[in-house]
C-alpha cells in the first residue's frame, strides 16, 4: 500500500468519506471505555464521537479510545470542552480524525479555532503528530502538507447568535464543516421554553445551516436525537449524523428486555 493509499484508507479516511457524498453515521460516546468503543464500531458505525464536553472523556481516555476505534476500521471524532481548543491539537496528535468545537458564535471565534487546529499557512498548529502521522501513512513533510485536509474541523452552531453570524462563520478559511447542536438551538431560540430538537424554529435553522454549507463548500454535520430525525437529516443532505449515547441506549435496551421478559 502506498502512503497516499494509506492516508485515504486508514483511520484518517473520514474526511474523504464525508466529502464523498454518502452519509456517515457516528455514535456519540459519553462513557470512556475502549471495549465499548470497539463494540460500537463493530456494530457498523463509521465513526465514534468522544464527548469531552458533557461526556466523561479527558485526554487520557481519548488517547486510549482512538486506537481501539481504529482497530476495527472506525474513525475517532473528538468534541472538545467549552473553551479548551488546545485539547483539539493534542487529540489530532494522537490520531483523532476530526474535531468538533462547541458554541462557536462569531467569525472571530472560528478564526481562533483555525489558528489552533490547522497547520500553516492556514493556522498555527504546533507540530508533534505522534500517532496521527502513523495513522496517515505519510512522512513528516507529506503529513504537514495534507493534515489540514485529512483532519476536518467542525464548529458547532448552537445559538441564536451563531445563526445571526452564520454566513461569516462559514466563510472562515480553514473551517471544514458546521455541526448543528439541535438541543442547545432549541433552548436558545425559544429563550429556554423548549428543548425539542424538532421545534419549527430548530427545523428552520437546520435548513439554514445546510444551505450555508452548500454555499461555502462546507461539510454539514448534526446530532440526531432519534433515528427518525437522523433519516430526515440524511434526506436533507447532511453528511455527518451523530446518534447516541451509551447511557441512553443501555437504558432503552434494558427497559425493553425487562418488558419482553414480563418483569
Amino acid at each position: 500500500m502506498s502512503v497516499n493509499q494509506s492516508a485515504e484508507a486508514g483511520p484518517l479516511a473520514l474526511a474523504g468519506r464525508l466529502r464523498g457524498g454518502a452519509p456517515v453515521f457516528a455514535f456519540w460516546s459519553v462513557v470512556p471505555s475502549p471495549q465499548m468503543a470497539e463494540a460500537i464500531v463493530r456494530s457498523g458505525y463509521g465513526a465514534v464521537v468522544l464527548d469531552a464536553q458533557h461526556g466523561l472523556y479527558d485526554f487520557a481516555a481519548i488517547e486510549q479510545a482512538v486506537p481501539a476505534i481504529a482497530t476495527f476500521g472506525g474513525s475517532a471524532i473528538v468534541r472538545l470542552p467549552l473553551g479548551a481548543i488546545a485539547l483539539g491539537a493534542r487529540a489530532l496528535d494522537v490520531g483523532a480524525a476530526a474535531i468538533i468545537v462547541p458554541m462557536v458564535n462569531t467569525a472571530e471565534e472560528a478564526r481562533a479555532v483555525v489558528a489552533a487546529l490547522k497547520y500553516p499557512p492556514v493556522g498555527g498548529r504546533s507540530f508533534g503528530p505522534l500517532r496521527g502521522m502513523a495513522f496517515s501513512g505519510l512522512d513528516r513533510t507529506s503529513y504537514v502538507h495534507r493534515a489540514n485536509h485529512l483532519t476536518p474541523v467542525f464548529v458547532m452552531i448552537e445559538s441564536e447568535t451563531a445563526l445571526r453570524n452564520l454566513d461569516q462563520i462559514a466563510a472562515v478559511d480553514g473551517i471544514d464543516g458546521l455541526f448543528v447542536g439541535p438541543n442547545d438551538l432549541a433552548v436558545s431560540l425559544t429563550r429556554g421554553h423548549a428543548t425539542d430538537p424538532a421545534h419549527p424554529l430548530v427545523t428552520q435553522a437546520v435548513e439554514k445551516v445546510r444551505l450555508q454549507c452548500v454555499r461555502h463548500g462546507r461539510i454539514a454535520g448534526i446530532y440526531a436525537n432519534t433515528p427518525e430525525l437522523a433519516r430526515d437529516y440524511v434526506a436533507r443532505g447532511y453528511a455527518l449524523i451523530a446518534m447516541g449515547n451509551e447511557i441512553a441506549f443501555a437504558s432503552a435496551g434494558a427497559a425493553a428486555a425487562l418488558e419482553r421478559a414480563g418483569g
